[in-house]
Formats: structure tokens, sequence, C-alpha cells
């Protein structure tokens, strides 16, 4: 059997592991294949880019370490890694979540189960993703809610405009919304009325192609068919 020759001597990549990992994962596991995978993943995630990063099926069985040690307590490498990654999924390490390709191919991606992975799984469950031009799964932004974007740029989330706001969401699309208060914030309109006027103007009047071609720091108060001077603030 080889033996390690011990570790290089200078400067060392070094693989951060949560000591969470260590104080209550590591009891639970029992078996070595699944440990393998654990680890594995460790090292693997951090050669991935973007903001959610994520590992496939491929990215396990295609790395020549990782199966060389599963063959090494399996006959079987890759039912041996399958294995391991449902277990490893069943143990809460891994989230999994699935996205179709097409009719007939989906694509299962594996996430650590820090906060960023789970917002990624949220993220594919609502449908927010997309292939990128080297056909990796591209995982959308989470979008803030309506609240949330009222607060931090228009004013104070009182109780009476958490009703409109849930109002609007039901009689407006989420993108109407938003584009409405940022043209109120560029129009230095604060208020929820004039928010709601630019709403329902759209929603009678129509929106031209013109101003749906526009990002909302190009519309000024002539698009919006509103005059600030008309509102006070709310």
């Amino acid at each position: 059997m080889t033996k390690f020759k011990g570790f290089s001597a200078g400067k060392i990549n070094i693989t951060m592991v949560h000591a969470q990992f260590i104080t209550e994962l590591v009891p639970m596991i029992t078996d070595l294949a699944e440990l393998k995978v654990c680890l594995f993943c460790y090292h693997a995630l951090t050669q991935k880019d973007g903001q959610y990063r994520y590992l496939t099926r491929d990215d396990f069985g295609n790395n020549h370490e990782l199966m060389q040690g599963l063959s090494l307590i399996s006959d079987d490498a890759h039912k041996a890694l399958d294995e391991a990654l449902a277990l490893a999924v069943e143990h809460n390490f891994l989230l999994c979540g699935e996205v179709q390709l097409d009719a007939s191919t989906s694509l299962a991606l594996y996430f650590m189960n820090t906060s960023r992975g789970r917002v990624a799984i949220q993220q594919l469950m609502a449908g927010n993703w997309q292939p990128d031009d080297n056909q990796r799964i591209e995982i959308l932004p989470e979008r803030p809610t309506v609240f949330s974007l009222y607060e931090e740029n228009i004013g104070v989330l009182t109780p009476i405009i958490a009703d409109h706001l849930k109002e609007a969401e039901d009689d407006f699309s989420y993108e109407w919304i938003v584009d409405a208060i940022t043209l109120a914030i560029e129009n230095n309109a604060r208020s929820w009325r004039y928010i709601r006027a630019i709403l329902d103007r759209w929603q009678q009047e129509g929106r031209t192609e013109h101003e749906k071609s526009q990002r909302p720091h190009q519309r000024t108060n002539e698009y919006a068919g509103l005059n600030w001077s008309d509102f006070t603030t709310e």
C-alpha cells in the first residue's frame, strides 16, 4: 500500500472545513465513501465560480483521485459514489435540486447546506435559473420583495402601506411594481400614491413600446404622465 509522503515544504494551499462538519456531521457518518465525498466537496467547490456554487454527478465521477479512493473500498466505485451522494443528501450535508434541461433530460445539482446553498435551492424550485453560453446552469439572484424595495427606497413600511403593496401584488406584475418604484425614486417622488398612480395609468392606458424598451432611469415624468406636485407624501 502506498504511503503518504508528507506535506510539501513552502506555501501550501489549504481547504477550510466547517467546525460543525467535525462536531456534528462526522459523528453521523458511518460510511467511508460518504466521508470521502463530503471532504471532496470542500475542495471541489472552491474551484467553482459564481454566486451559487454547485457540483454535478460528473464533477464527482470524473475526478480521478476521488474515484480511485472509492475503488479501494468497493468493487464498483460508481455505485459507491451514488450511495455516498444519497447518504450525504440524507444527512443534509448536501442539498440536491434538479433542473429539466429538455423533455427527456434532467440534471441534479449538489449544493453544500450553507445559507447560500439554501437560497440556491429555493431559486431552483422557483424556476429562477437558465443555462449559460457554456451550458452550465446559471442560478438567477434572489430578487427583493416589493416590501423590502419600498422600505429601502421610499419610506417606512406601515401596516397601511403593507396592505397597499399586497393589493398591488394582486393587481400588477412584480416587474411593473419595481419599475414604478424606480420611477418614483428617480423623479424624487417618494410616495405610495405616486407609485400607485403610475401603475393605474399603465393599466388603463397601457405602456408604450418606447416605455417598455427604456430602462427606468431613461424615463421622465412625461412618460409617467404624472406631476409630482399633484401628490402629497404618504
